[in-house]
C-alpha cells in the first residue's frame, strides 16, 4: 500500500506538471493574440507557476520518502507506521488550507467572469482562472481521497 500510494501521487504529480507546462505554452501562444488571450495567459502563468511547483516538490521527494519508511519499517516497523501517520495527518491538515485556497480561486474566477465584458481581458483572465483552478481543486481533492484511504490502512497496521 505504500508504495502504492506514493505511486499515485508521482502519476498526479506528473500530471499536474504536464497541465502547468501545457498552460504555460497556450500563454505564450496567447499573449501575441488579443485582450481576452492576454487576460487568459496571465491566469494560465500564475497557476502554471503553482502546478508545476507542487508537481515537481512532490516529484522530488516521494522517492526519499519510499526508501526511508521502507528501511525503518525493516528496522523498526511500529517507529515507522507512527511517523507515517503522524505525517499523514499533517498532510491533510494543510490540504484543508489548499483546498480552501483553491475554492477562492474558483470563486474570484467565476466572480469576475459574471461582471467582466463578453470577450476582453477580464473575461479572459476569468475563464483561464476557473480552468486552471478547478483543475487544482480536481487534483487535491483526489489527493485527499487517496490520503485517506493510506491513513485508514496505516492505522489498520
Amino acid at each position: 500500500m505504500i508504495q502504492s500510494y506514493l505511486n499515485a501521487e508521482r502519476v498526479s504529480a506528473t500530471i499536474l506538471v504536464i497541465i502547468g507546462l501545457l498552460a504555460i505554452c497556450i500563454a505564450a501562444w496567447g499573449w501575441r493574440n488579443g485582450a481576452f488571450w492576454r487576460g487568459a495567459a496571465i491566469a494560465m502563468l500564475a497557476m502554471a507557476v503553482i502546478q508545476i511547483s507542487v508537481g515537481a516538490t512532490i516529484l522530488v521527494t516521494s522517492p526519499k520518502q519510499a526508501q526511508s519508511m521502507a528501511r525503518l519499517i525493516v528496522v523498526q516497523k511500529s517507529l515507522a507506521v507512527k511517523d507515517e501517520i503522524s505525517r499523514m495527518q499533517s498532510t491533510l491538515k494543510g490540504f484543508s488550507i489548499y483546498l480552501s485556497f483553491e475554492l477562492g480561486l474558483f470563486l474570484i474566477g467565476l466572480f469576475i467572469f459574471f461582471i467582466a465584458s463578453s470577450d476582453g481581458f477580464w473575461r479572459g483572465f476569468a475563464i483561464a482562472l476557473l480552468i486552471q483552478a478547478a483543475v487544482v481543486l480536481a487534483s487535491d481533492f483526489l489527493a485527499v481521497r487517496r490520503a485517506y484511504a493510506y491513513l485508514t490502512w496505516l492505522n489498520k497496521i
